[in-house]
């Protein structure tokens, strides 16, 4: 089983539903105090990549996708932005560095599920550190994301579509395999037409890995990290492991 999510099938549609910018002025304010160059691995659409660019004009751009590279593509057409955009791996990045800033944003790391990929992502990452530099990793904190995992069908919201008129329905289950500690999302997106007609529906699975806060810090100290700090939300308040919605870990190289 492949150890990270394909998004190729959902690409032309993950801007329709995935609107949310709570950690775009997080990601700005840690752009903005980069004096070096910015990586941000699975990119995606670019989401974050708008908001990093109003910080920095020297970033690359890393995911796996062609088809949500494609979207980021056309957002960042005619902008003069020199950004670079590569496909490739995580695990395997086609980079020297260094870069001053290194970022997984949308709790992304989780989705490479097989450990052996999250230790070769980790060495990438911190092969590629500039000296000083900083890596910010974003993960589910597994204490609040498992109540969500409960088997029920539920309705995310309702969107505009951008390709026609009419509107997006976002449904979706999420369940937990708990002996693995691996949490599947299966997102049912329907499409409707200006008459609210239902004009097609897309199916498709998210699997993550639910990462315990001292296995995340065993695994990055393990790789040569050191922790600067480890947020429980984008306010940047202290991690409390009851409560906080977030691990976001701000890493530097030993």
């Amino acid at each position: 089983m492949p150890s990270a999510n394909d998004y190729d099938p959902v690409a032309e549609l993950y801007d329709v539903y995935v609107r949310v910018d709570f950690d775009l002025a997080f990601f700005r304010d840690e752009a903005q105090r980069t004096a070096g160059a910015v990586l941000e691995l699975m990119a995606g659409t670019g989401r974050v990549t708008a908001a990093i660019l109003e910080a920095s004009s020297n970033v690359t751009c890393i995911d796996r996708s062609p088809g949500m590279l494609r979207v980021l593509h056309r957002k960042l057409a005619g902008r003069g932005h020199g950004v670079s955009v590569v496909c490739a791996d995580v695990c395997a990045l086609p980079l020297q560095g260094p870069y001053g800033l290194v970022i997984i944003p949308f709790h992304s790391f989780a989705e490479l599920t097989q450990a052996d990929d999250r230790r070769a992502t980790l060495q990438e990452i911190r092969r590629v550190l500039a000296p000083g530099g900083r890596f910010i990793c974003t993960l589910h904190n597994p204490s609040v994301r498992t109540s969500t995992l409960d088997g029920d069908d539920s309705m995310l919201g309702t969107f505009q579509r951008f390709d026609a008129p009419g509107q997006l329905e976002l449904w979706v289950r999420g369940t937990l395999d708990a002996r693995a500690r691996i949490a599947e999302s299966v997102q049912v997106c329907k499409l409707y037409d200006s008459d609210g007609a239902l004009e097609s529906e897309h199916v498709y699975s998210v699997r993550f890995a639910l990462l315990e806060h001292t296995e995340f810090e065993e695994m990055a100290r393990k790789e040569g990290f050191t922790i600067v700090d480890c947020y429980g939300d984008y306010a940047r308040s202290p991690f409390e492991p009851s409560q906080s919605p977030y691990m976001i870990w701000v890493l530097g190289g030993a």
